[in-house]
């Protein structure tokens, strides 16, 4: 469902800088694989149907291109019927696709690799020579691992082919690569603001768990026996146009290599934060496309009974892939519960919700409520939301649950401004505040709610939530910056972390600090009432900040700094007139750089292409009528110089 409320912010907002209901505000566009959403978006237009719909839609659509792909890929490659047909069939039984059908955009990232893997066979053999770095800079925008796995097998095919590694050639492919894929790798190597990456994405732990629920480590046992099969066909094949099936099978062994020391050993970051276990499924087409030069061998020799085995085997792989589909494969469901709206007796709208449901939360919630925490677990605006999903949702701890967790809670809930929390029946959260005896926090139960089957409690905190505030000046000297780069999976961090912020929200709740109201009257932007004679110019506000960030207060500019966990603190021309703050946020100058040089190199290439191929189109006419008019004059039989043309057929 995370996938569906991205849909619906990029439906309802368009290409919008910024939203402020996750993680109290985000810049949902950074390092974005936006190509899923917009198909989709299309695909609802068209039918007139609902994001949930137009997804699944968008599935079946992506189950059927995935075959269809690898079956005319290999046909266009001269493979026989039979060849392709098991080849396609193979492909369905890679168990980790099933599974991928759950995280919508990495199923296109699965289903879209066939297709690049077919260009990039194009691309070693000598064609798309620019065509193919360029596309391979877009798949980025489809999925980060689909133009990192195609990104690799680019490179693997320059160093191996004959071309020089070297040379003006390689740089304008390399260059090309890069402006393709700018608004994505950027804002993540340049750093342009703050961006927390959850240490737990990109650990041992994290790329054992992909695959722990598959047997076979996400391939299928068929896919398996495809690899002695695929070494023998490579053994056998003497044809020149397949040497691309030995660079596959370079490259396969690399990533299977890759794949099993990721699992069992810590690798540097800069490799697995690239999550590259689950691409469990491009190591299965790559597999099924070397194998494939084996049974193509098969059918095209005199050994009858091989290929009647091989025919034969078309029985069992279906049966797996039947087994796999039934035991990967997400269930549909006509409903999904949640308590963020289910609860209708009052809007809650003076301060954020705390959900521990985020994907449903956020896609069934209206856009005005506020979560203080995202999805977006590599790609984080402030600290807080890491750490308080990760002991809200993933924390072990005790019933009741001891004074010290709720105390730590709602210090997280007042430095983000949680007034709302929703916990399901069964939670130790429900269990511990609805007692009076445990309820040390005096969270106020407003009731129970029913969604479906799911039953939800709603508590109201006993402070009205802090969004913004002038602060008393003596209280400015102790505002500070918490470390930008610790490590919640480090106990020392994570003590220091949530010492910070408890001394930063008694800085923040002091009594002698002036709470103001704030209002949203769009994504971007925030309005902030500022009244007269104030005690400092200086006004705390809880939304992450952001070098994009741009405020004015009555036609003056103001200065905007981070504070605290990547908050802001702003500064105010005087302490002596009334106003309204408004801050505006605006996308950095490399978007607007970066989407210029993409669109001129795809419309220079584009161009390139059809000039050629107007050329090649216009000799071949040319030949064609030489030859043509001279047949012609010859069957006329004529005398010209001295020679006469007679015609043949006479």
């Amino acid at each position: 469902m995370v996938q569906a409320f991205r849909i619906k912010i990029l439906e309802t907002y368009g290409y919008v800088s910024w939203i402020h209901f996750w993680a109290n505000g985000v810049n949902v566009w950074k390092s974005y694989q936006f190509i899923p959403h917009l198909l989709t978006i299309g695909l609802q237009l068209l039918l007139h149907i609902s994001i949930t719909r137009a997804m699944v839609l968008m599935t079946i659509v992506l189950l059927i291109f995935l075959e269809t792909s690898v079956y005319v890929g290999l046909r266009l490659l001269s493979f026989t019927p039979i060849t392709a047909f098991i080849a396609a069939l193979l492909s369905m039984d890679i168990a980790q696709f099933w599974g991928g059908v759950a995280d919508y955009s990495l199923s296109f990232g699965f289903a879209f690799f066939p297709l690049m893997l077919f260009l990039w066979i194009k691309f070693y053999s000598g064609k798309i020579q620019y065509l193919f770095p360029y596309l391979v800079g877009i798949s980025f925008y489809m999925h980060p691992l689909l133009g990192v796995t195609t990104a690799c097998l680019m490179v693997i095919g320059i160093i191996i082919s004959t071309q020089r590694v070297l040379s003006l050639k390689t740089i304008l492919q390399m260059g090309i690569l890069l402006i393709a894929s700018s608004q994505f790798w950027f804002p993540v190597v340049v750093k342009t603001s703050f961006a927390y990456s959850n240490p737990f994405f990109s650990d041992v732990f994290f790329l054992h768990q992909v695959i722990a629920g598959y047997h076979y480590f996400g391939f299928s046992l068929a896919i398996l026996l495809c690899i002695p099969l695929a070494l023998t066909g490579i053994f056998l094949q003497k044809n020149k146009e397949l040497q691309w099936a030995n660079v596959l099978l370079i490259f396969t062994a690399g990533f299977l290599i890759l794949f099993f020391l990721g699992i069992n050993f810590p690798l540097p970051k800069i490799i697995s934060q690239t999550q590259f276990t689950r691409g469990a499924t491009f190591i299965g087409v790559l597999i099924i496309y070397i194998a494939a030069v084996f049974f193509d061998t098969i059918y095209k020799s005199n050994i009858m009974l091989a290929k009647i085995l091989l025919t034969l085997a078309i029985i069992p792989i279906s049966f797996e892939v039947f087994i796999s589909i039934t035991q990967y494969a997400p269930s549909t469901t006509d409903h999904i519960a949640d308590g963020t709206i289910a609860y209708t007796q009052q809007p809650l709208t003076d301060g954020k919700i705390w959900t521990s449901s985020i994907g449903t939360s956020s896609y069934f919630a209206p856009l005005t409520y506020q979560i203080p925490y995202s999805y977006m677990g590599q790609l984080d605006s402030n600290i807080i939301s890491p750490r308080i999903s990760q002991f809200m949702i993933y924390g072990k701890t005790s019933n009741p649950i001891p004074t010290a967790n709720l105390l730590r809670m709602e210090d997280y809930f007042k430095i983000s401004g949680v007034r709302y929390a929703i916990f399901d029946q069964g939670s130790l959260f429900t269990q511990t505040l609805m007692n009076p005896n445990t309820n040390t926090i005096n969270m106020e139960d407003l009731g129970t709610v029913r969604s479906y089957e799911s039953l939800y409690h709603i508590f109201k905190t006993p402070y009205t939530p802090i969004q913004a505030a002038v602060l008393k000046q003596n209280l400015v000297q102790h505002l500070f910056i918490f470390p930008k780069n610790p490590s919640i999976a480090n106990l020392s961090d994570v003590v220091t972390l949530d010492d910070d912020v408890k001394n930063f929200s008694a800085i923040i709740y002091d009594k002698n600090n002036i709470p103001l109201s704030v209002t949203y009257p769009s994504q971007d932007k925030i309005v902030v009432s500022v009244p007269a004679n104030r005690a400092s110019n200086q006004i705390y506000l809880n939304e992450s900040y952001d070098p994009q960030w741009q405020g004015t207060i009555n036609n003056k500019p103001v200065l905007i700094q981070a504070t605290g966990p990547n908050y802001m603190i702003i500064t105010l021309p005087d302490t002596i007139h009334s106003g309204t703050l408004v801050l505006h946020h605006t996308y950095p100058p490399y978007v607007t750089i970066g989407t210029l040089l993409i669109t001129i190199v795809g419309v220079e290439i584009v161009l390139n292409y059809f000039v050629n191929w107007s050329l090649l189109l216009a000799l071949k006419n040319k030949k064609t009528f030489s030859v043509n008019h001279s047949v012609k004059i010859a069957s006329t039989g004529s005398t010209k110089r001295g020679f006469t043309f007679y015609n043949s057929n006479r």
